[in-house]
């Protein structure tokens, strides 16, 4: 092969990775389901167009309403216990931090500091420079209210996560299932 076509080649993946653009599109169930799909694509357009193939033949369909409206958008970043609350409190108030709870899973201590989306980066590199040690650092949709369905609709729901998840530009999902 020659070497002109492997460098247009890989010029073209990188010309890719710099038009990489991040987005969430709602999907509509039955009953009230809504689901909320960020994705990380080179296309959106193509990406949409994806989605909706994947979607026919289900009882989901993307929406341009405001159902993202219908769920709270944090930026959420777990670390490994590190004190007491109070000085991640205090912590909290000084990098800008809306809130830390403490929790614990697994026999392992860990604060979870809540903020704006927009400054998630921020405070995790506060963190880490106060010598937290960041689990992960992520942005979440949580529902202001929850929905609980029938085992029919619960079916449809399963196949549409099904579906949707199989994308390969699917970041994540978040949904108002209880």
């Amino acid at each position: 092969m020659p070497v002109a076509s492997i460098k247009s080649f890989l010029d073209r993946i990188e010309a890719r990775k710099n038009k990489t653009q991040t987005g969430v599109i709602e999907v509509r169930g039955p009953n009230g389901y809504i689901m909320l799909v960020c994705y990380i694509t080179d296309n959106p357009k193509f990406f949409l167009i994806e989605l909706n193939s994947k979607l026919k033949k289900t009882k989901g369909k993307t929406t341009n309403t405001s159902a993202k409206n219908m769920f709270t958008h944090t930026g959420n970043i777990i670390v490994k216990k590190k004190g007491n609350l109070e000085q991640a409190m205090e912590d909290a108030i000084n990098i800008g931090a809306e809130d830390v709870e403490e929790f614990m899973e697994n026999d392992m201590e860990y604060f979870q500091f809540k903020c704006e989306p927009k400054l998630l980066n921020k405070i995790k590199c506060l963190l880490k420079d106060r010598e937290y040690c960041v689990l992960l650092a992520e942005e979440d949709y949580v529902p202001q209210t929850v929905i609980e369905l029938n085992e029919s609709d619960l079916e449809a729901v399963s196949h549409i996560r099904e579906r949707v998840l199989n994308l390969e530009d699917v970041n994540k999902i978040h949904d108002n299932l209880a």
